[in-house]
């Protein structure tokens, strides 16, 4: 949980300075857990190239994955 707060602070600059690269690794790392939220948060920075490549297929696996988990 707490990982997943501190990607939300780092995207949202939050306490410190927008850091998207950042945040999206910690996302990443905390969703090795199946956690839906988590998932569709991934899924969203994908087709914005937020802290990552621009990928609408990653995006669109992610989202789905973050549905088929009851969404966020």
């Amino acid at each position: 949980m707490a990982v997943t707060a501190f990607a939300y602070m780092y995207l949202n600059g939050l306490g410190t300075e927008k850091n998207y690269k950042l945040g999206f690794q910690l996302f990443n790392k905390s969703s090795k857990k199946p956690d839906s939220c988590v998932l569709g948060s991934l899924g969203l920075m994908y087709p914005e190239g937020f802290g990552v490549l621009q990928d609408y297929k990653k995006a669109f696996e992610f989202l789905e994955e973050s549905a088929t988990l009851g969404g966020c």
